[in-house]
């Protein structure tokens, strides 16, 4: 049986006055995001597939994810 896991982008930021595809993450955010895939890589879950938003915010947090876990960025899929 397969597993699906959805994560959340980080705490992202209204201050910049950008459409809301480009908000970035907050300090937070990104430290938030460090935290939890550092916690999930403890997991040691074997992944498939990782589908990403192209929203910058979702984007950043799902790259953060994937340099902890060392996982091939040539694997990812952005829709």
């Amino acid at each position: 049986m397969k597993t699906v896991i959805l994560v959340r982008h980080g705490k992202s930021s209204w201050e910049y006055g950008v459409g809301d595809q480009d908000r970035p993450l907050q300090e937070r955010g990104i430290s938030d995001a460090h935290l939890v895939s550092t916690e999930f890589k403890s997991l040691s879950r074997d992944i498939d597939s990782v589908y990403s938003s192209p929203a910058n915010r979702a984007l950043h947090t799902c790259m953060i994810f994937l340099r902890t876990l060392h996982y091939p960025l040539e694997k990812l899929t952005i829709s």
